[in-house]
């Protein structure tokens, strides 16, 4: 089509112009992925990719190759739906409750002001649980587990608001949320999301890195040198914020995880998520701004644009940017990934509007 022409110009440019390494899109029309491409050089499969245990920063080496949308990007606070709507397959299953406290499900749970025995599942999803986007680091070296964590880090949290009273955008509500899964399911989180989300939905490249079994289709961060120069970065993972913001996938996985937002919690004719699940992942029950009609679902953002309800999840971080955007009411949505988020979201604007103007319709 000629608007795809028009978009993969007007891509090829803004790569130029920013020198923006790797970039990635994925496009959805009545509820499948009608459009993908990649954009841009990265790191082939001769790849060289080591941990280093002291730091834990993951280290590549580069070789050049031709970016596809099999490639693999840190999607950041992406990941945080996805654990979202693992929650949702356990309330959906009468495993887990809404509105029942966190502390039904982790005992030991505890931060340093008796209100957060209030905080319900709910507020740990929509933003309300008034704990602070990131638990303070007590020791040199991170929790690897999110047991230790909800034991050495969380419980030295110090809530921002009484639970349900306000509102912050919150990785650490996020990660109770996965240890909840732990609890329930008796097992560990990584294994969980396999089960209830990755396998289901073919999503098989998708997972935490260091048991990525694709690791040769990583596409390697970079940052901006004090003289614009880039430059490759070590990319520092936490396994006690898996569920918040470490998860790296593509653009064909992630449009499998769309596919189930949009087709009211089915995939490829099998339902994962119920339609009631779906729509309360997707209704605003907490606002960051009502003049805007803005502010979060379970697990996603969301907002009204151009007057349709717009449902979103964004992703910063480690030199990786990702946006998931979701139209339920015209089965459509757009996903975008890079890995160097500092000149990205300028040239993410101006290729949303153009999809969203001339491609989508909206």
């Amino acid at each position: 089509m000629s608007e795809h022409i028009q978009l993969e110009t007007m891509i090829e440019r803004a790569l130029i112009a920013s020198e923006v390494p790797a970039f990635a899109i994925g496009i959805l029309q009545n509820n499948n992925l009608v459009y993908s491409k990649g954009f841009g050089k990265i790191a082939s499969k001769d790849v060289q990719l080591f941990l280093n245990s002291e730091s834990n920063e993951f280290v590549f080496k580069r070789h050049e190759s031709e970016v596809t949308p099999s490639n693999l990007f840190g999607i950041a606070s992406v990941t945080k739906s996805l654990t979202g709507t693992a929650v949702m397959i356990l309330v959906d299953q009468n495993l887990v409750e809404l509105d029942q406290k966190v502390s039904t499900y982790i005992p030991e749970f505890k931060t340093n002001n008796e209100n957060s025995k209030y905080i319900t599942v709910r507020m740990l999803l929509n933003h309300s649980s008034g704990l602070p986007e990131q638990a303070p680091l007590v020791k040199k070296k991170y929790p690897d587990t999110l047991a230790e964590y909800i034991r050495e880090n969380v419980s030295q949290c110090n809530l921002k608001f009484n639970p349900g009273k306000e509102v912050l955008y919150s990785n650490t509500g996020i990660n109770l949320a996965g240890h909840i899964l732990e609890k329930v399911c008796n097992s560990s989180f990584e294994k969980i999301m396999k089960q209830l989300i990755f396998n289901p939905l073919n999503m098989l490249a998708t997972d935490y890195l260091p048991s990525c079994l694709n690791s040769h289709l990583i596409v390697p961060p970079y940052k901006i040198l004090e003289n614009g120069q880039l430059q490759f970065r070590p990319w520092h993972i936490y396994r006690a914020e898996y569920p918040s913001e470490f998860l790296i996938s593509s653009i064909f996985d992630l449009s499998n995880f769309a596919q189930l937002h949009l087709n009211g919690g089915y995939y490829n004719k099998q339902q994962i998520l119920s339609q009631n699940a779906i729509s309360e992942m997707h209704l605003l029950q907490t606002f960051v701004s009502k003049i805007s009609n803005s502010g979060y679902g379970l697990a996603f953002r969301v907002d009204e644009f151009k007057g349709r309800r717009r449902v979103r999840q964004l992703g910063f971080d480690n030199g990786y940017g990702c946006i998931v955007e979701l139209y339920p009411n015209e089965n459509s949505g757009i996903i975008m990934m890079t890995n160097c988020e500092e000149r990205f979201r300028y040239n993410a604007n101006r290729i949303h509007s153009y999809i969203v103007n001339h491609i989508l319709k909206i």
